[in-house]
């Protein structure tokens, strides 16, 4: 995996005398000092937990997820790690996109590999009737917005195609 694809979250900034600092998720609340508290009286403060289940590094046909590489398809959720079917977008069926619904999700999210291709519309709209959304990207877009709405604490499902055919145009 290539080091600058590694995913750090943000989940707090405080505006201080017209400078922003901000806090990185790994920080724990012990790392609030007097002096910061001084600036927010009344503020109580609460450790923030990592979800278990946050990408934390992506390349072409794998993804890291906590200390596990993994190198094929998968549906993650902020608590689930499975194994999925499809190999490429073209291998995508409604019972696939009906499996995804079924974690009750405000957000899917479906990464297409390297390469950007959209699934038929027939295959999501039951979906989109339920009033859940779907988006459908690259895989590096994917993991990006899966860990900023994990953070925000939204029931997101990701779904990533991952396969030998999955990276290649067309």
């Amino acid at each position: 995996m290539r080091a600058n694809s590694s995913i750090t979250l943000v989940t707090g900034y405080f505006f201080v005398d017209e400078e922003i600092t901000v806090i990185p998720r790994t920080c724990q609340t012990s790392l609030v000092t007097p002096t910061l508290s001084e600036y927010l009286p009344g503020m109580r403060f609460a450790q923030d937990p990592f979800a278990s289940n946050s990408i934390r590094a992506y390349s072409d046909g794998e993804i890291s997820v906590n200390d596990k590489t993994i190198n094929h398809s998968v549906i993650l959720t902020p608590d689930l790690i499975q194994r999925w079917e499809p190999r490429h977008i073209d291998e995508l069926t409604a019972d696939h996109c009906r499996q995804l619904g079924e974690f009750n999700p405000e957000v899917i999210i479906i990464g297409t590999g390297k390469i950007l291709k959209f699934p038929p519309p027939r295959l999501t709209v039951d979906l989109q009737a339920r009033g859940i959304g779907v988006e459908i990207m690259a895989h590096d877009a994917a993991c990006r917005t899966f860990n900023i709405l994990l953070a925000e604490d939204r029931r997101v499902v990701v779904a990533l195609i991952m396969g030998a055919a999955a990276e290649q145009p067309g």
